[in-house]
C-alpha cells in the first residue's frame, strides 16, 4: 500500500478543466481509470468530498487505496473529519484505510482523539485505539489512561489494554491495577495483570 511515501508530497493545483474530468473518471467504469483519477485529483483540495464519497462505495481495492493516498497527500481539516466519520464504516477495508492514514496524520488527529474516545459507538472507539497504535503523539498514554479509567465497554477496554501492552508504557501501570481491581470480566483481568507484569519488569 503506497500510503506512507504520499507523506513527502505536497499538493499543487491543476487546471480545473482536468480536475473537473479526474471527478467524472472517478464514477468510470474501468477501475484502471478510476485509480488514475483518484491519483490525479489528490493535487486538487476541492476534490476532499467527491474522494471521500467515493470511497464510501468503492469495491476494487487499488482504487481505494489510490483514493486513501490522495487524501493523505491533500490532509487538512475536511480529509482529517472525513476520515474520521469513517470510522464507522461498514466495509472492514475502507476502516483499515482510515486508520492507516490517520495515524499518518497525529497533529490533526489529535484534535478528534478525545472526541472519538468517546464516541457512543463502541466500535468506533476500538477503531480510535486502532489509529492510536501507530500515531506518534505524545498524549497517546494519557489517552490510554483515560480509556482505561473511564470507559465501561469490556471490548474496549480490552483494546486499550493490549495497545499499552502494545506501547510498553509503564505510567499506565496505576490506571491498570486499578481497572484490574473494578473489573468482573476474569479475562479482562488476566489480560490486564499479564501486561502489568510485563511493564513492571521494564519500569
Amino acid at each position: 500500500m503506497p500510503l506512507k511515501s504520499s507523506r513527502l508530497l505536497t499538493p499543487e493545483l491543476v487546471p480545473a478543466t482536468t480536475a473537473r474530468q479526474s471527478l467524472r473518471d472517478l464514477a468510470d467504469s474501468d477501475p484502471g481509470q478510476r485509480r488514475a483519477a483518484a491519483r490525479a485529483l489528490g493535487q486538487s483540495p476541492e476534490a476532499v468530498p467527491a474522494l471521500l464519497q467515493t470511497l464510501d462505495h468503492e469495491p476494487t481495492e487499488a482504487v481505494r487505496q489510490a483514493i486513501l493516498d490522495a487524501l493523505l497527500t491533500l490532509g487538512g481539516p475536511q480529509v482529517v473529519s472525513g476520515l474520521c466519520a469513517r470510522l464507522a464504516h461498514s466495509d472492514a477495508a475502507v476502516r483499515s484505510g482510515v486508520v492507516e492514514v490517520l495515524s499518518m496524520m497525529p497533529d490533526a488527529v489529535a484534535e478528534h482523539a478525545e472526541a472519538l474516545l468517546r464516541d457512543p459507538d463502541p466500535n468506533v472507539r476500538i477503531m480510535a485505539l486502532d489509529v492510536l497504535r501507530d500515531l506518534s503523539h505524545p498524549a497517546v498514554s494519557q489517552w490510554l489512561v483515560q480509556v482505561l479509567t473511564h470507559d465501561t465497554d469490556a471490548n474496549v477496554l480490552g483494546t486499550a489494554v493490549d495497545r499499552v501492552s502494545d506501547l510498553a508504557e509503564p505510567s499506565a501501570i496505576p490506571a491498570l491495577r486499578a481497572l484490574s481491581d473494578r473489573t468482573h470480566d476474569d479475562f479482562l483481568r488476566f489480560a490486564i495483570d499479564d501486561v502489568i507484569a510485563r511493564l513492571t519488569e521494564i519500569e
